[in-house]
């Protein structure tokens, strides 16, 4: 516990730690915007929000690993080379965002009009907006621009918060928007602010496209994986136990997207910093940055699970009375949730080696029972409650985990640079 403490004391100095405890402030904002839509919407309401962040991850889902594979290349280039990856990747996402307007478009005469159209358009437009704020943060992490990173991810998710005035005269309109316009603010102040990070011009050269998508497509799958995973569930809920049970969801879904922001933070600080020690190929600092990243995580999980334990039923009983029935769905995820989380620093060699295998079947079987057991309920005539439904998560998170886990030590015993022991050794190189 005393290395651990160390650690966290570490990483809460410099530049890279205020971008952990600038997350988690936006963590806070996000909290304060989530607040203010469970109080002004109905159980519909919620629902339909729950959709909207539905379709924009459905959107952001279809990057087929530009995203993964920009950023390990982008973390070991520089100059010409990583200008090259910046037009490629922004390229392919305004083409994709033009695909996904059309096919919308194309859409709407077949809902069913009003809330739903706005749900639509809305989550096609995010779903972008949030693909490209995700391929320029991960560039200013890569760059070294975490000053003013820290800037503009505070600001623009405070601002996002604007749209919440607009609730007096109707408030799901209001806190839809205000889902959409945090990215949409990151990427205007990102950009004004640097304007390297801007494109130059459209690029699609085939050897660059093939570089990035060797170095990301398996991910992307992987993440693709976890969607489908989440759309199963959304859509299975929404299917057979109506829109009502998936607003009662959302306390849940609400604690899975703030508990992971901060982890996904650490994974982009310690991504750049892990690929350029295994390049240096040097002494034992590989060992120490994967030591340090697993100690950093486990003690995040530590202080979420005690928050979560002591003050999650106080804390919502006074500020959201109404939903303190629905933690139930969050004790049942978070086990899950947490093995999950802790599995990352592990997982982070098959992305610095680019060998995915491991990732591909530990997702892929997550994936595999969590459809396998709502196609047997559909096919047996059984319904499953939500309890069932947040255990069904809990468990593919652990499975995935445990896949995880025997992945890296089968690996790692061919790049024993990646093994640490959670006692730094006294010796020195």
């Amino acid at each position: 516990m005393a290395e651990l403490a160390g650690r966290l004391r570490a990483l809460l100095a410099g530049e890279r730690q205020t971008f952990v405890l600038v997350s988690f402030s936006v963590n806070l904002l996000f909290l304060v915007r989530s607040y203010a839509t469970m109080q002004l919407l109905d159980y519909r309401g919620l629902g339909l929000a729950a959709l909207l962040q539905s379709v924009m991850l459905l959107i952001g889902a279809l990057h087929f690993g530009i995203i993964n594979g920009g950023y390990r290349l982008i973390c070991a280039a520089d100059g010409e080379e990583a200008a090259r990856l910046n037009d490629f990747v922004f390229s392919f996402i305004g083409g994709l965002a033009l695909a996904a307007l059309v096919v919308g478009g194309a859409s709407l005469p077949f809902v069913r009009g009003g809330e739903a159209d706005l749900v639509v358009l809305l989550g096609v437009f995010g779903g972008a907006l949030t693909l490209s704020r995700i391929w320029v943060m991960n560039r200013m992490v890569a760059g070294g621009m975490l000053r003013l990173l820290n800037r503009v991810n505070f600001w623009s998710a405070a601002g996002s918060l604007v749209a919440l005035g607009y609730a007096v005269i109707d408030p799901l309109p209001a806190c839809l928007a205000a889902i959409v316009l945090q990215p949409a603010f990151f990427l205007v102040a990102a950009l004004y602010a640097d304007r390297r990070l801007l494109p130059r011009r459209i690029e699609v050269d085939r050897r660059l496209v093939r570089n990035v998508l060797h170095a990301g497509f398996v991910v992307f799958l992987t993440g693709i994986f976890l969607q489908v995973n989440v759309q199963i569930e959304r859509w299975y809920v929404t299917a057979y136990l109506g829109l009502d049970a998936l607003g009662h969801l959302y306390l849940a879904i609400l604690f899975v997207t703030l508990f992971q922001l901060v982890p996904t933070s650490f994974d982009q600080i310690y991504l750049p910093a892990v690929v350029r020690e295994h390049a240096a190929d040097s002494g034992d600092g590989l060992a120490r940055i994967m030591r340090q990243f697993f100690l950093v995580v486990a003690g995040y999980c530590v202080l979420a699970a005690i928050a979560v334990a002591l003050l999650a039923r106080p804390v919502t009983a006074l500020i959201l009375p109404q939903y303190v029935g629905d933690l139930r769905y969050v004790y049942l995820i978070a086990p899950g949730m947490i093995l999950f989380t802790l599995g990352a620093p592990l997982a982070i060699m098959f992305n610095v080696l680019i060998r995915y295998r491991t990732y591909f079947i530990a997702y892929g079987i997550g994936t595999l029972v969590t459809a396998g057991v709502v196609a047997w309920a559909i096919l047996s005539g059984t319904v499953l409650s939500l309890d069932a439904v947040a255990l069904l998560r809990s468990g593919a998170y652990a499975l995935m985990t445990a896949m995880l886990v025997a992945g890296f030590l089968v690996l790692s015993r061919e790049h024993r640079r990646f093994r640490f022991r959670f006692r730094q050794s006294s010796r020195r190189p």
